[in-house]
């Protein structure tokens, strides 16, 4: 749910695919979710929670996979 390119370069470490951080789409959903993440990589996290609720996809999934990639990266350093 979050970007693997975002997450890649702001959470080193995490675990790109956890679970809770992978969502199947159609090709075209991927699309606009590509196209979204443009907001993301602004840090305008309100904007792509908003971009996603008009997606047809609850904005709480990216919160859990954040906190999920959150947590992947405190596992490894321990």
């Amino acid at each position: 749910m979050v970007a693997e390119r975002f997450v890649r370069r702001w959470f080193p470490g995490a675990d790109v695919h956890h679970l809770l951080n992978l969502l199947v789409v159609t090709p075209s959903k991927h699309a606009e979710l590509t196209a979204a993440e443009a907001k993301l990589f602004k840090a305008d996290i309100i904007g792509y929670k908003a971009e996603l609720n008009r997606l047809g996809i609850a904005p709480e999934i990216f919160d859990r996979a954040l906190k999920a990639l959150s947590d992947s990266v405190k596992k490894r350093a321990s």
